[in-house]
């Protein structure tokens, strides 16, 4: 008899605990990473004994609404897969390593280039999530980017919400950005991730992180509850990242503490989020309030904020003077932010918290 594809079988297991729904196209999707992870670890086996580096396999761009499994499912794909020479970023992240590179290399002729022939020394496998591209800076480099990813035989598989010809809509200068579409359709296959349900909504959630005006909660006494350090905390002060001031409320060795104005009613850029999700292992935000349709820059800084956190697994502890679906309920940037309304729902869930840091979950509900 025929053996099951062995991510089918993990998958499945994951189905029979009860803790997941079943879902056709999830198990099409596995099928098809199942497939590509045969072809790598072949393509990976045949370089071995080759002189000369062969074509790698094609990538995947799994394309779906926010909270039907894309991320999930393409993390058991990239646990399970048995090379050694793969990477899972977040995309945000990953943009930010490629221009920190580019500041380096400055001078350099073809630096993109350089900086993929690099990375395919040690990376045949690229998994990318959140592929999402708002930010002129990204979309000017991205064609030659990815270009020279490809030419360098590095398979890229990444997760994105957005269909491809939507990409950088009404961009500036888009029409730079336009051969980035063509080079994904070219070299990756693209399945779409359709679901029902956004399973985030469906798991058990607490009311330990996230307050609304219906909650009385005193942030000061959850913010000593939740220090590391005690004897080391400051109020009312500012910190430094890259040389820029952000007012902050309070902060300790682990938790800092901020108004929502100063984490997105000013400029910010995603390294300033990727800095804070990596100094502090707690966040805490309050005074969120209701986001105009018109404030196209507050909805993005904050669709990237979360964006950060969520895949830092920092514990994000928000008062809003709303509820998560009303904090930006129109305006362009609508369909984006219902990512960010799936991300805040999950990170209430006690399995996100549970994924922070040991002992939290104790100390919030000792609040």
């Amino acid at each position: 008899m025929m053996m099951k594809p062995a991510l089918l079988e993990i998958y499945e297991k994951h189905i029979a605990s009860g803790k997941f729904s079943p879902n056709e196209n999830q198990k099409k999707l596995i099928t098809i990473l199942d497939n590509l992870s045969l072809q790598l670890v072949k393509h990976s086996k045949k370089n071995i004994f080759s002189l000369k580096s062969t074509v790698s396999p094609k990538g995947l761009y799994i394309l779906g609404e926010v909270g039907r499994g894309k991320t999930w499912l393409m993390d058991l794909f990239y646990h399970h897969i048995s090379i050694s020479q793969k990477k899972r970023i977040h995309f945000h992240a990953f943009m930010k390593n490629i221009h920190e590179q580019l500041t380096k290399r400055q001078g350099q002729k073809n630096p993109l280039n350089n900086i993929a022939k690099e990375l395919s020394k040690t990376v045949k496998l690229l998994c990318l999530d959140e592929f999402f591209v708002k930010d002129i800076a990204d979309a000017m480099i991205l064609s030659n980017l990815l270009h020279a990813l490809f030419i360098n035989n590095i398979t890229i598989v990444l997760t994105s919400n957005s269909s491809l010809d939507e990409l950088y809509y009404n961009g500036l200068q888009r029409d730079q950005f336009l051969p980035a579409i063509s080079l994904i359709k070219k070299n990756m296959e693209i399945f779409t991730l359709n679901s029902e349900h956004d399973y985030r909504y469906l798991t058990h959630h607490s009311s330990y992180v996230f307050f609304n005006t219906q909650h009385e909660v005193k942030l000061s006494n959850l913010f000593l509850k939740l220090a590391d350090n005690t004897t080391n905390i400051q109020y009312n002060t500012r910190l430094f990242i890259y040389d820029k001031p952000i007012e902050v409320k309070a902060l300790s060795d682990n938790i800092i503490w901020f108004d929502f104005t100063e984490l997105c009613a000013i400029p910010r850029s995603q390294n300033d989020y990727i800095s804070i999700a990596n100094r502090f292992k707690i966040i805490i935000i309050d005074n969120l309030d209701k986001i105009d349709e018109n404030d196209l820059n507050i909805a993005a800084y904050f669709i990237k904020l979360i964006d950060i956190l969520y895949d830092s697994k920092n514990l994000l502890i928000i008062s809003s003077a709303v509820d998560i679906q009303n904090i930006y309920p129109n305006g362009i940037l609508r369909t984006e932010f219902q990512r960010t309304e799936s991300r805040l729902t999950e990170m209430q869930s006690l399995s996100y918290i549970e994924q922070t840091k040991e002992r939290i979950l104790c100390k919030l509900k000792s609040s």
